[in-house]
């Protein structure tokens, strides 16, 4: 366990400490494919501690994952300063047939780092489709759709769609503030709580272990949107919990509590040893 520990520490210090994305089925190119697929077998498959909190980190001495392997185009290195800002420019074009033709164009950026203890991570692309009908949004975000009256030419739509985080890892836990979508549980697409086909959402967490318990407290702001993009309601809140305990490295018990706020906040509601399923009721 001690060699296990000082070999993460020196990983950590080697590479960035973002967190790893999601997969991704709509709009966006996934970094690598199955990615949560790779890393459920992988953690089944090896000795190795059991969590099902994602995003979590890539590398890091208080949890770890092992697919963030495409490498960047760009990087900039001070081991001295523990620095690290590596840059992978996305563009290309694409054709599919989704009850009419549609060509896409789209071009972003994937940049990651860290300073010191600091991470971040961005991924930010922009779209452009273009095809004879204004289509709705598959992937259920927001989109600007120009009709052919509009634009004196050409149906198009165009859009943009990032993720992003930025932690701070501390001895006693990790503060993370992103924009992305949170996957609690051992479902790969139908969780009841938190899956990674949502909609991502702005939120704060704060996660540590503490020996085999592994506890993530999370506050966000939802969007509710219909099937064109339009938002419905930004007044919700949501503060969720999750406590796991690895019995063994192949056996874990867990439990994920959610409790959704109307026009109202409860900033106690973020403690982590605060019990929702009794804090609703006062």
């Amino acid at each position: 366990m001690f060699k296990k520990t000082l070999l993460l520490l020196g990983l950590a210090e080697a590479f960035a400490n973002f967190n790893v994305p999601l997969n991704r089925p709509y709009t966006l190119r996934n970094q690598t494919p199955f990615l949560l697929e790779a890393e459920f077998h992988r953690v089944i498959a090896e000795d190795t501690r059991y969590s099902l909190i994602y995003p979590r980190a890539c590398i890091s001495p208080l949890d770890s994952s092992q697919v963030c392997k495409e490498k960047p185009k760009f990087r900039l290195r001070n081991k001295e300063k523990e620095l690290l800002l590596q840059i992978r420019p996305i563009i290309g074009t694409e054709y599919r047939y989704i009850e009419q033709n549609i060509s896409n164009t789209d071009f972003g950026l994937i940049i990651s780092g860290f300073k010191g203890p600091a991470s971040f991570y961005l991924d930010a692309r922009m779209f452009t489709e273009v095809s004879k009908e204004i289509p709705q949004s598959y992937d259920r975000e927001y989109i600007d759709s120009q009709s052919v009256d509009n634009s004196d030419f050409i149906a198009y739509n165009s859009f943009a769609r990032y993720r992003s985080n930025f932690s701070y890892d501390m001895k006693w836990g990790r503060v993370t503030v992103a924009h992305d979508a949170v996957h609690w549980g051992p479902g790969l697409f139908t969780n009841l709580n938190f899956h990674q086909n949502a909609i991502p959402l702005n939120y704060l967490s704060f996660s540590t272990n503490i020996g085999p318990f592994s506890i993530i407290s999370l506050y966000g702001q939802p969007l509710y949107q219909n099937a064109r993009g339009g938002d419905i309601s930004n007044e919700r809140s949501l503060y969720a919990h999750r406590y796991e305990y690895a019995v063994t490295s192949n056996l874990l018990f867990s439990i994920t509590e959610l409790l959704f706020l109307v026009n109202y906040e409860e900033p106690f509601a973020f403690v982590p040893i605060v019990p929702l399923f009794m804090h609703k009721d006062l």
